[in-house]
């Protein structure tokens, strides 16, 4: 079989792959020709191949995680919107609800193959193949969105010194998740465009 089938092959079968599992949240970076999947979490150089028979099971339990964690993280931000206390109570909400589904993700991250990102690769170089421009452009888009908001809140509303801290801290959080988000973005519109 000459390269150039075997690489088109290769492709038949990442795109099928790629259509039964797609991305959750960017995580999965991509699929290789033993239908692997590889999960790198963010900030980390380790990362896991998934092996063809454990994928399923593998997307259940990240989905699940990845819902709890935005749902924990809602609470979060709505009960700390009006309320010192109610952060750390939104906090606290947040880790209970995650424990179980996080607790059962990376137990299944114990039985596949480990696996080393390359050490020229920077964090910001991974983020930007985890999304679509699109996509790029929506959280960065909420983001905005979000720090309008709590901004108007605050400046409109008579918070404590302690609400005026936590919504500080809220902000200064999503707008460097934005800032973070927006230099992947530069770095995935220039590597579309070469």
């Amino acid at each position: 079989m000459t390269k150039a089938r075997m690489k088109t092959k290769i492709r038949t079968k990442t795109r099928k792959t790629q259509a039964e599992y797609p991305d959750i949240n960017g995580m999965f970076i991509y699929h290789d020709e033993l239908h692997r999947i590889v999960y790198a979490p963010l900030f980390s150089r380790r990362g896991y191949l998934i092996p063809k028979s454990q994928i399923h099971d593998f997307y259940r339990y990240t989905q699940r995680t990845m819902i709890s964690i935005f749902i924990g993280l809602a609470a979060t931000v709505l009960l700390g919107m009006n309320a010192f206390d109610g952060f750390f109570a939104g906090l606290a909400v947040y880790l209970v609800w995650t424990g179980y589904f996080s607790a059962r993700f990376f137990n299944q991250l114990a039985t596949v193959e480990p696996f080393q990102r390359p050490k020229k690769e920077n964090y910001f170089i991974t983020l930007s193949r985890k999304y679509s421009v699109a996509t790029f452009c929506g959280l960065i888009a909420l983001s905005l969105v979000f720090i309008l908001v709590l901004g108007i809140v605050t400046a409109t509303g008579s918070p404590t010194p302690a609400e005026l801290t936590t919504n500080l801290i809220l902000m200064s959080g999503v707008g460097l998740f934005a800032l973070i988000h927006a230099i992947a973005l530069i770095i995935r519109w220039k590597t579309d465009q070469a």
